[in-house]
């Protein structure tokens, strides 16, 4: 008799556990993939900023004071308030072009 109600007990507390442990990720506020310009000197600022929002850092372009990160949405419109950010711009996804299956053609007057 023991055994009939713990396999049906053990099956629901197991299910809810699977049901409330994928609860947040349901819940959770999709990512934006963006671009933010920044203040010269003010990257490490920017940076922590982004974190702390619950972001993710992908890139850092020092050279151009941009970083490419995932924020939530609603961070993306507040970073463009910061006082450290100059833009933030979306980070659209890029695809390579080319079709390994064909064979590169020489351009016309192109000699070699």
């Amino acid at each position: 008799m023991r055994k009939r109600v713990r396999l049906p007990a053990l099956a629901l507390l197991l299910s809810v556990a699977l049901i409330v442990g994928t609860l947040p990720m349901a819940l959770a506020e999709p990512a934006e993939r963006v671009l933010i310009e920044y203040m010269p000197g003010k990257g490490a600022m920017v940076r922590n900023t982004v974190m702390a929002a619950g972001g993710q850092v992908h890139f850092e372009f020092d050279g151009i004071n941009t970083i490419a990160a995932s924020v939530p949405g609603r961070w993306a419109s507040r970073l463009t308030k910061d006082p450290n950010v100059v833009r933030v711009e979306a980070d659209p996804v890029r695809y390579l072009d080319a079709d390994p299956y064909e064979e590169q053609v020489m351009p016309y007057g192109i000699e070699y």
